[in-house]
């Protein structure tokens, strides 16, 4: 998976949700629901960012990404979050295409041809049943075969939180 196609648009998320943010804190300014449901529809997961990530922290993110426009240096941070919101878009299209087969194939193309990821027949049963009854688990441990990293360090990276233990296999309760 390559980032330049994404850094400009990953950079555009960003700067968005610095500028809401930056409304918030100064006026208390509440961002128009069209906008944030635009937002997360384009970028699932960049409402949690704008929730977990700090003023400083969304302008270094953003300036990075556009620093790879230029040549700069691409941070394992950046193909992750690219690779997560490629996924997560396809895993919710799957869910609200159901049985519609033309609509899950739409889903599964625009994340092969944007990430390179694939999704098989046992993807799609854990999309249609995600582990835990959360998608994000899924989303972020299939994320992570991709990588080669674990899902709970790619977390940590994209949503810094206390709560990365979300990805741990949990232990069999045996009767």
């Amino acid at each position: 998976m390559t980032l330049a196609a994404h850094a400009p648009s990953l950079a555009r998320k960003y700067r968005a949700l610095l500028a809401l943010r930056c409304a918030y804190d100064s006026d208390r300014a509440v961002a128009d629901p069209t906008q944030l449901r635009a937002l997360a529809a384009e970028f699932p997961g960049a409402l949690r960012e704008l929730d977990s990530l700090g003023v400083a922290e969304m302008g270094t993110r953003a300036e990075a990404l556009e620093a790879v426009a230029v040549g700069g240096p691409v941070a394992p941070w950046m193909t992750a979050m690219a690779g997560y919101h490629a996924l997560m878009r396809a895993a919710l299209g799957v869910k609200r295409a159901g049985s519609d087969p033309n609509a899950v194939r739409a889903a599964l193309d625009a994340l092969h041809g944007s990430t390179g990821i694939t999704l098989d027949a046992k993807d799609l049963a854990a999309i249609a049943r995600p582990p835990r009854g959360r998608l994000g688990v899924f989303v972020f441990a299939r994320l992570g075969e991709a990588l080669g990293r674990p899902p709970e360090e790619l977390w940590q990276e994209m949503f810094p939180t206390g709560r990365a233990d979300r990805f741990a296999p949990r232990a069999e309760v045996s009767a």
